[in-house]
């Protein structure tokens, strides 16, 4: 019996026309999903080992139908599962394929981090534990120390753990008003630097608390670059290497070429926050604090490689990766370097979230990575709870 590798592979339906007739098609979808679950497995990498990957996506989805559409992509010793359901582009109609990709935001902070280490690892110049004022550029450095930091005080280490004290530019009202007013509009990495040392002054003393802020990571793309020459996107490609580590399907929004052998990029909403993906420029969330695009397939590849070390050569750097945590924290995680930890039925597990409900954890007992992106992010805390109860399901096979 085949396995169904992607379940929005069901093409009787036909495109929305109404919310009611999106409602009643949504019910008659999972309903279908439901019973080809219960028939079939999906297990698009190996037939090694048959997993319960769509039987819980179509589950977690009948159970919130208002998240559009599901990705799902686990990958473990003999694992290796993608599903989809739902839509890609509800309003279009667009069904969601196993290889949509879809924009990770704040996921992309793991492979900054990734790559800030992976620069220590080759250039003993850097060192985390020095202050930020031997890395970034001058006009950045006259910009936070104008607004009164101490930048001799704040370290690498303060910017990869969001406890620097930096404001972010994400909070002030001028960034919400263009956002919601002018979706469209083109920012520079500078000017949202700025804009959050114009609206804020200094939140506390380095290393004395967390506070998440994009603008941390924006800074370690200035070190990136000072010290490899290159684009901080760029740089990031490089040293952890997606071509060798076969990440084909992973790239950087508006600076590099999308591969054109995937679908379009899936739309995705944060209705909450009134926005939609496809409206937003995307220097909205460009540099990186956000910024990269992928398949849920490559992310848990990358995920499941970064946290069994693979992307290092020493085994400290990846201890000092998860190891290191804020001193205080404002989420339900622990925040490391650039990495969230999660405590899930007495198991440890490390990724990261993203600003659309995009979700990745990587569960180091049973070694196995679970992606779940929900297309609209008032979904994100029940994606937590899916990769969770999962991973328990993985155990108890």
């Amino acid at each position: 019996m085949p396995a169904l590798k992607n379940l929005s592979s069901i093409r009787h339906l036909k495109k929305p026309t109404n919310l009611k007739t999106s409602i009643l098609l949504s019910i008659r979808y999972t309903l279908a999903i439901l019973l080809c679950a219960s028939l079939f497995l999906s297990c698009e990498e190996s037939q090694k080992s048959i997993s319960p990957s769509c039987t819980s996506l179509a589950t977690f989805y009948h159970a919130n139908p208002g998240a559009h559409g599901v990705l799902m992509y686990t990958e473990g010793p003999n694992l290796a599962d993608s599903c989809a359901v739902g839509w890609a582009d509800s309003t279009a109609g667009i069904e969601l394929e196993t290889n949509t990709p879809f924009l990770m935001a704040s996921i992309t902070k793991m492979y900054m981090s990734a790559a800030i280490l992976r620069l220590c690892e080759l250039n003993p110049v850097v060192n985390i534990d020095s202050s930020i004022e031997r890395y970034i550029s001058i006009e950045t450095l006259n910009l936070l120390k104008g607004d009164g930091y101490k930048t001799d005080k704040i370290t690498v280490t303060h910017l990869l753990t969001n406890s620097s004290g930096i404001a972010d530019y994400v909070e002030s009202d001028s960034f919400q008003y263009l956002a919601e007013k002018q979706p469209n509009y083109a920012w520079k990495r500078r000017e949202q630097i700025a804009l959050a040392m114009r609206h804020f002054d200094p939140l506390f003393e380095p290393g004395e608390r967390f506070h998440y802020s994009d603008v941390n990571f924006l800074l370690l793309g200035e070190i990136l670059e000072h010290y490899t020459k290159k684009p901080f996107y760029t740089a990031v490609r490089d040293l952890l290497e997606f071509h060798k580590n076969g990440l084909h399907h992973t790239w950087w929004d508006l600076f590099e070429q999308a591969p054109d052998d995937l679908p379009p990029v899936a739309s995705q909403f944060a209705i909450s926050f009134n926005s939609y993906s496809k409206t937003l420029h995307p220097s909205f969330d460009l540099y990186g604090g956000g910024g990269l695009v992928c398949t849920a397939k490559d992310l848990a590849r990358f995920t499941k490689m970064l946290f069994e070390g693979q992307c290092f050569e020493k085994p400290e750097t990846l201890a000092l990766l998860t190891g290191r945590h804020a001193p205080t924290e404002e989420f339900e995680t622990s925040y490391r370097l650039g990495v969230m930890s999660w405590n899930e039925n007495g198991h440890t597990a490390y990724g990261h979230g993203g600003f659309w409900g995009s979700m990745v954890q990587y569960f180091p007992d049973i070694q196995t990575a679970v992606v779940i992106v929900p297309m609209e992010r008032n979904y994100w805390r029940d994606a937590i709870t899916f990769c969770g109860e999962y991973a328990e399901s993985v155990r108890l096979k």
